[in-house]
């Protein structure tokens, strides 16, 4: 699923479901650090929410902080680990494409 597919609006929005009150936390803690007025804190926080929709990363809240952490989901850490073993076999094909 991870390799450059798309995912459709469907799963994206599952996805994005399943975290919303962490990422609505995450989002008005981002505006109040002054995130989104910086061009390159802007873009990756937008990354940020791509790979959420995509499945990629969960987040928590440490209820310590009120921060949110993010991490891997399993599943993409599986994918990871898949892409680390073709290249360690020496089975990739060199990029770019």
């Amino acid at each position: 699923m991870f390799h450059q597919d798309e995912v459709d609006f469907i799963e994206a929005k599952k996805n994005l479901n399943k975290q919303a009150l962490v990422v609505l936390h995450d989002i008005v803690d981002a505006y109040q650090k002054g995130i989104f007025d910086d061009p390159e804190k802007a873009e990756v926080y937008c990354n940020v929410l791509a790979c959420i929709c995509e499945g990629k990363i969960t987040g928590e809240v440490d209820n310590t902080t009120m921060e949110v952490k993010w991490a891997l989901t399993e599943k993409y850490i599986s994918y990871l680990e898949t892409i680390r073993s073709s290249i360690a076999t020496g089975n990739v094909v060199a990029g770019p494409w």
